[in-house]
């Protein structure tokens, strides 16, 4: 008996904080649109590569249904403002042994009807690689982009407290 209570009142505690694990999805939103993001740079096909990684994480963390913006609720948009490639180690013959890969891209969501912002924000996100390794710019940066579509869930669709 002593032991639920100790359990109950922990529970009550915890509930009444304000902690939270992970994030809260908004409750004013049912239906999304996200059009394909717009891409800044100069790596055709990241735009595609990186809204197609929004729309599963949406698919499969969220309760909201995927829809075009003219029955959406809010509208999520981002662009690519920059992916970029540099070499972090080299070895004597110049040859990389570790590339580093970052990538910027502002998001912002937007009320359907009226187009009031309800977010906007950037996020940076960045991973490195080993070709020595095993490991390619390919693997990594689809790594990265799922990362990165988490955050911006995370980022545009967490519900205020």
């Amino acid at each position: 008996m002593l032991r639920k209570t100790v359990i109950l009142l922990v529970a009550l505690a915890a509930a009444g904080c304000g902690y939270r694990a992970g994030y809260t999805v908004r409750r004013d939103i049912d239906k999304l649109s996200v059009p394909i993001f717009k891409n800044d740079t100069f790596y055709r096909g990241l735009e595609l590569t990186l809204t197609s990684e929004v729309l599963s994480a949406v698919e499969k963390r969220t309760p909201y249904s995927i829809t075009d913006s003219s029955e959406a609720d809010a509208i999520l948009v981002g662009r690519i403002a920059s992916y970029k490639t540099t070499v972090l180690h080299e070895d004597t013959a110049n040859t990389a042994i570790e590339t580093g890969l970052a990538l910027v891209v502002e998001v912002s969501l937007e009320e359907a009807r009226s187009g009031k912002v309800l977010y906007r924000g950037e996020i940076r996100e960045g991973d490195s690689f080993a070709a020595a390794a095993g490991e390619t710019e390919e693997g990594v940066r689809e790594l990265l982009f799922r990362r990165t579509a988490m955050r911006i869930l995370e980022a545009a669709l967490d519900e205020d407290w």
